[in-house]
């Protein structure tokens, strides 16, 4: 987990320093902290992790030499990287899932059948 987030600050270092700008970026280490992030319990010592990281970039050039960056990250940055999908990554429009809590007593629950006799 340490070197997964060693090798995402050199890679957000290696975008500043080439001036390619982003408006947003989601980091997270499956294995570690993907899917409740900072409620997370501490992993010590994960077995695996994998490092994901998404970027919101307004011009479809900026995503392609983020891609072409990443890419080289991978093959000359910190060992161990690699990359799960067959080629580079291609940039695609934004999909957002926000999961969220809400107390119990705000919601009823109710089943409703349609169409058709049971």
């Amino acid at each position: 987990a340490q070197k997964a987030r060693a090798s995402a600050d050199l890679f957000l270092k290696r975008l500043e320093k080439l001036e390619i700008g982003y408006r947003e970026v989601h980091t997270s280490i499956f294995g570690c902290d993907a899917v409740h992030g900072s409620m997370s319990h501490e992993v010590e010592n994960p077995n695996e992790v994998y490092l994901r990281m998404a970027f919101l970039v307004d011009e479809a050039e900026t995503a392609d030499r983020i891609s072409h960056e990443m890419v080289t990250h991978v093959l000359c940055g910190i060992p161990t990287s690699c990359m799960l999908e067959v080629g580079r990554p291609a940039a695609h429009r934004q999909i957002i899932f926000w999961p969220s809590l809400i107390p119990k007593s705000a919601v009823r629950p109710c089943v409703e059948i349609r169409g058709g006799t049971v």
